[in-house]
């Protein structure tokens, strides 16, 4: 009862707190700074920054942080800041970059060091090729508004401004500072930043959905809005937290990858096969596999214990499926084969992440070094890493978090993204060799066992017919056909019946 209050409450607290924090941000006041809107006193604190010209170039970190939906970014020395908007990792990041380079003095050379790439490519092809990017990749690109204004400026400034990537979160000291002052402005309550887009000439229309400006392809915003809706209605299933103990250390894409097959979550499965497939999945997931203690809960009269049809000693749950003393030897198999299929996974992974970079790498730059996959047998000891994750969870098809990060510690120089991508093909790989080797022939036990004791499966039905189905299969559409036409049979006698009125009040005058 009590998770129940605390689940209903959740959103209640959040909403009276962003009431709280937009009425805080109404009443501070806001002065427009470079085409920016933002409180008086970090446009005092920018001000202070640009009245001291230091030799040579100007180092800066900045970072920005998204945190259910929300942005927050800071810059070193320290300016914080939030940003509103559909939530995005670019967002902050951006204006970060504009934070970092108006709070330099004109004549003075900075370089802008940050973690996002896409930020960084950004900048060069839309803010330093400028005069070469054609009209429609200065208009149409995302976040067009915030770029316009980087462009104005940067031509505006006597120094120059140069942006550079850095590796984010491998000791660079200066990175891990901005990074932490990024998730503590999640929590700063007056600190909004926002653009005058009507101070931009060739960008005079703008497009709104729910009240926020679009800054992004509309289709890919509305993709996008659905896509993270439905996520977050299968996230927050109480089913998927009363099962899973580790809730908040999952790794829902890559689980919601594997429960749907590599498909949006709101599509539908044309496949028989392919829907029941799901089904076994979500059912795993939620820990409701018909197992035999499952069975006998349900039907006592039918299965007299709940004992394991292979071991014959312990009772069959959701956790003996997979750790039974019968399946051990399959089990080995299987994360055997695994583990020996990771470098395979991680060349291919790796294959392609240099032959990106490659493509990103324009003309006149130097060719970026390669990172080659290195195989090491480390891991081949297993995932050890934390107590709330078993094998069984990534036999339900889980994805734990910690995986990804314990390997990324192995592969030393690998991104994280790629050991993000290969830790999630181990598990579905995984949660595949433990269907087929698991918990199918442990199904045919079963049914071998009902037949046995009943001469057939305890759960068979008749030939062409599901259990529950009406013998008569346009039934339901007859009685949706007599509704209809019983509410139209209705709407023509109400109509009638005014007319007749109608004709009597004639009649008396």
């Amino acid at each position: 009862m009590r998770a129940e209050l605390e689940t209903e409450a959740y959103p209640l607290l959040l909403a009276i707190k962003e009431r709280i924090q937009h009425h805080a941000t109404s009443n501070t006041s806001k002065h427009s700074y470079n085409h920016i809107i933002m409180d008086e006193a970090t446009q005092s604190a920018m001000e202070e920054q640009r009245k001291h010209t230091q030799p040579g170039v100007r180092y800066i970190y900045s970072d920005g942080s998204m945190a259910r939906c929300s942005m927050a970014f800071a810059v070193q020395p320290v300016i914080k800041g939030t940003v509103k908007g559909f939530a995005s990792s670019i967002k902050p990041e951006l204006m970060e970059l504009i934070a970092g380079i108006i709070a330099t003095p004109q004549d003075q050379d900075v370089c802008i060091r940050l973690d996002n790439q896409k930020v960084v490519k950004m900048f060069n092809d839309i803010v330093v090729n400028r005069r070469r990017a054609s009209v429609r990749a200065k208009l149409r690109c995302d976040y067009a508004v915030e770029w316009a204004i980087v462009a104005g400026i940067c031509s505006e400034r006597i120094g120059s401004a140069t942006v550079e990537w850095v590796k984010g979160h491998r000791g660079d000291k200066w990175n891990a500072a901005a990074d932490k002052a990024a998730k503590e402005a999640q929590a700063v309550v007056g600190k909004e930043w926002k653009v005058r887009a009507e101070d931009q000439d060739d960008l005079r229309y703008t497009a709104k959905m729910a009240g926020t400006t679009l800054e992004i392809d509309t289709r890919q915003a509305l993709k996008m809005q659905t896509t993270r809706r439905w996520h977050q209605t299968w996230r927050s299933l109480k089913r998927h937290k009363r099962s899973i103990q580790d809730y908040d250390g999952t790794d829902w894409l890559g689980t919601l990858t594997i429960i749907h097959n590599n498909k949006p979550v709101h599509t539908f499965f044309s496949s028989q096969q392919d829907t029941r497939l799901r089904s076994h999945r979500i059912k795993k997931t939620h820990g409701m596999l018909p197992t035999m203690d499952a069975l006998h809960a349900r039907r006592p009269d039918l299965y007299k214990n709940d004992q394991c049809r292979q071991c014959h000693a312990m009772t069959e749950d959701k956790e003996h499926v997979w750790l039974c003393l019968e399946s051990k030897e399959a089990h080995d198999e299987i994360w055997k084969d695994g583990l020996g299929r990771i470098d395979f996974w991680g060349a291919i992974a790796t294959k392609h992440y240099n032959r990106e970079r490659k493509k990103r790498r324009k003309e006149g730059e130097t060719e970026p070094k390669e990172i080659e996959w290195v195989a090491t047998s480390d891991r081949n000891e297993g995932y050890t890493g934390d107590e709330k994750w078993t094998v069984c969870h990534i036999l339900r098809g889980l994805v734990p978090k910690a995986l990804a990060t314990e390997w990324a510690k192995v592969f030393k120089e690998m991104p994280k993204s790629v050991a993000e991508h290969v830790s999630r093909l181990f598990c579905k790989f995984i949660e595949k060799e433990g269907r087929e080797k698991i918990w199918k022939p442990r199904c045919e036990r079963t049914v071998e066992w009902e037949k046995q004791q009943c001469g057939r499966p305890l759960a068979e039905h008749e030939e062409g017919r599901c259990p529950g189905v009406q013998n008569d299969t346009h039934a339901a559409d007859r009685a949706v056909i007599e509704a209809l036409l019983g509410r139209r049979r209705m709407d023509i006698m109400e109509k009638r019946g005014a007319m007749t009125v109608k004709e009597f009040e004639t009649e008396d005058t």
